[in-house]
Protein backbone atom coordinates (compact mmCIF):
# COMPACT_ATOMS: atom_id res chain seq x y z
CA UNK A 1 0.00 0.00 0.00
CA UNK A 2 2.49 2.26 0.60
CA UNK A 3 4.15 2.05 -2.71
CA UNK A 4 1.21 2.11 -4.44
CA UNK A 5 0.49 5.40 -2.25
CA UNK A 6 3.87 6.66 -2.75
CA UNK A 7 3.84 5.82 -6.43
CA UNK A 8 6.37 3.35 -6.64
CA UNK A 9 4.58 0.89 -7.88
CA UNK A 10 2.13 1.85 -10.52
CA UNK A 11 -0.86 -0.94 -10.09
CA UNK A 12 -1.67 -3.79 -7.48
CA UNK A 13 -4.01 -6.13 -5.67
CA UNK A 14 -5.41 -4.64 -2.30
CA UNK A 15 -8.36 -6.06 -0.35
CA UNK A 16 -11.03 -3.17 0.26
CA UNK A 17 -10.10 -3.30 4.28
CA UNK A 18 -6.28 -1.91 2.86
CA UNK A 19 -7.53 0.21 0.12
CA UNK A 20 -10.61 1.97 1.00
CA UNK A 21 -9.42 4.89 3.53
CA UNK A 22 -6.60 5.47 0.34
CA UNK A 23 -9.30 5.41 -2.28
CA UNK A 24 -12.29 7.32 -0.50
CA UNK A 25 -9.69 10.24 0.39
CA UNK A 26 -8.43 10.24 -3.38
CA UNK A 27 -5.18 8.86 -3.08
CA UNK A 28 -5.45 5.62 -4.79
CA UNK A 29 -8.21 4.91 -7.85
CA UNK A 30 -9.68 1.90 -8.04
CA UNK A 31 -10.18 0.24 -11.13
CA UNK A 32 -12.02 -2.46 -10.53
CA UNK A 33 -13.14 -5.42 -7.86
CA UNK A 34 -12.17 -8.53 -8.01
CA UNK A 35 -15.16 -10.54 -6.76
CA UNK A 36 -18.02 -11.75 -8.88
CA UNK A 37 -19.98 -8.98 -8.08
CA UNK A 38 -20.01 -4.96 -7.20
CA UNK A 39 -18.92 -3.96 -3.52
CA UNK A 40 -21.35 -2.41 -1.88
CA UNK A 41 -18.92 -0.04 -0.33
CA UNK A 42 -18.27 0.71 -3.88
CA UNK A 43 -20.89 0.29 -5.93
CA UNK A 44 -19.80 2.65 -8.98
CA UNK A 45 -17.04 -0.01 -9.69
CA UNK A 46 -17.27 -2.94 -12.00
CA UNK A 47 -16.21 -6.08 -11.24
CA UNK A 48 -12.77 -7.57 -13.56
CA UNK A 49 -15.79 -8.97 -15.62
CA UNK A 50 -17.23 -6.42 -15.89
CA UNK A 51 -14.11 -4.26 -17.37
CA UNK A 52 -13.23 -6.79 -19.84
CA UNK A 53 -11.90 -9.85 -18.33
CA UNK A 54 -14.47 -12.56 -18.19
CA UNK A 55 -14.39 -15.59 -15.87
CA UNK A 56 -12.05 -13.58 -13.18
CA UNK A 57 -12.83 -13.92 -9.50
CA UNK A 58 -10.64 -13.56 -6.53
CA UNK A 59 -11.30 -11.89 -3.36
CA UNK A 60 -10.42 -12.50 0.27
CA UNK A 61 -12.71 -13.58 2.88
CA UNK A 62 -12.22 -14.65 6.86
CA UNK A 63 -14.27 -17.60 8.42
CA UNK A 64 -14.74 -19.53 11.42
CA UNK A 65 -14.19 -22.75 11.66
CA UNK A 66 -14.01 -25.72 14.37
CA UNK A 67 -12.49 -29.31 14.56
CA UNK A 68 -13.50 -31.81 12.03
CA UNK A 69 -15.23 -34.04 15.12
CA UNK A 70 -17.24 -31.22 16.93
CA UNK A 71 -20.71 -32.13 17.49
CA UNK A 72 -22.87 -30.91 15.46
CA UNK A 73 -25.19 -29.33 18.03
CA UNK A 74 -22.34 -27.09 18.93
CA UNK A 75 -21.97 -26.09 15.41
CA UNK A 76 -25.57 -25.33 15.08
CA UNK A 77 -25.28 -23.31 17.73
CA UNK A 78 -22.43 -21.51 16.83
CA UNK A 79 -23.48 -20.40 13.39
CA UNK A 80 -26.89 -19.50 14.61
CA UNK A 81 -24.44 -17.02 17.47
CA UNK A 82 -22.47 -15.96 15.17
CA UNK A 83 -24.43 -15.32 12.42
CA UNK A 84 -27.00 -13.25 14.54
CA UNK A 85 -23.95 -11.24 16.05
CA UNK A 86 -22.47 -10.86 12.46
CA UNK A 87 -26.11 -9.32 11.13
CA UNK A 88 -26.65 -6.90 13.78
CA UNK A 89 -27.29 -4.06 12.25
CA UNK A 90 -23.82 -2.28 14.56
CA UNK A 91 -21.41 -4.93 13.71
CA UNK A 92 -22.18 -5.27 10.08
CA UNK A 93 -21.79 -0.95 10.22
CA UNK A 94 -18.65 -1.00 11.45
CA UNK A 95 -17.38 -3.72 9.41
CA UNK A 96 -18.44 -2.16 5.88
CA UNK A 97 -16.76 0.88 7.26
CA UNK A 98 -13.51 -1.20 7.16
CA UNK A 99 -13.99 -2.30 4.10
CA UNK A 100 -15.79 -5.71 5.14
CA UNK A 101 -18.85 -7.08 3.52
CA UNK A 102 -20.60 -9.73 5.99
CA UNK A 103 -21.86 -12.74 4.10
CA UNK A 104 -22.75 -15.78 5.51
CA UNK A 105 -24.30 -19.34 4.48
CA UNK A 106 -24.62 -22.56 6.10
CA UNK A 107 -21.85 -24.98 7.36
CA UNK A 108 -21.97 -27.30 5.09
CA UNK A 109 -21.83 -25.19 2.15
CA UNK A 110 -18.81 -23.31 3.83
CA UNK A 111 -17.31 -26.63 3.82
CA UNK A 112 -18.34 -27.08 -0.06
CA UNK A 113 -16.78 -23.50 -0.66
CA UNK A 114 -13.51 -24.22 1.02
CA UNK A 115 -13.05 -26.85 -1.17
CA UNK A 116 -14.23 -25.66 -3.97
CA UNK A 117 -11.67 -22.80 -3.60
CA UNK A 118 -9.03 -25.43 -3.02
CA UNK A 119 -9.52 -26.60 -5.94
CA UNK A 120 -9.70 -23.77 -7.95
CA UNK A 121 -6.30 -22.55 -6.81
CA UNK A 122 -4.81 -25.87 -6.92
CA UNK A 123 -5.81 -25.84 -10.61
CA UNK A 124 -4.39 -22.80 -11.61
CA UNK A 125 -0.96 -23.64 -9.27
CA UNK A 126 -0.97 -26.56 -11.37
CA UNK A 127 -1.82 -24.81 -14.97
CA UNK A 128 0.94 -21.76 -14.69
CA UNK A 129 3.53 -24.06 -13.57
CA UNK A 130 4.25 -22.86 -9.98
CA UNK A 131 6.18 -25.54 -7.46
CA UNK A 132 7.71 -25.58 -4.51
CA UNK A 133 11.31 -25.77 -6.03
Amino acid sequence: MIDLVSGQTQLGFASQPSAAGFIKDGRLRALAVTTARRSKLFPQLPTIAEAGVPGYESHAWYGFVVPAKTPQPVVSRLHQELSRILHAPDVTQALRAQGLEVWSMTPDAFGAYIRSEAEKWTRVIREIGINET
